[in-house]
């Protein structure tokens, strides 16, 4: 069996502003800042769940921000 696959822009998966809720999982709240990157208005809910696993992801974020910058 075939299975389809629709992609849709982010502009269309994520209003703006949004909160995403973590429930203190690191992970989520590592991939939705990611999100953050491309998308204005995301905020994380709990973000200081990463420091179990990276504690500087906030601080590395920032700058992966200002050096996309523009581009």
């Amino acid at each position: 069996s075939t299975q389809a696959k629709t992609l849709f822009p982010y502009t269309t998966l994520f209003r703006s502003p949004t909160t995403f809720e973590t429930y203190e999982d690191h992970r989520m709240a590592m991939s939705f800042a990611l999100i953050g990157l491309r998308v204005p208005g995301i905020a994380i809910a709990g973000p200081a769940c990463v420091a179990k696993t990276f504690p500087g992801y906030w601080t590395l974020l920032d700058h992966l921000r200002a050096s996309a910058v523009g581009r």
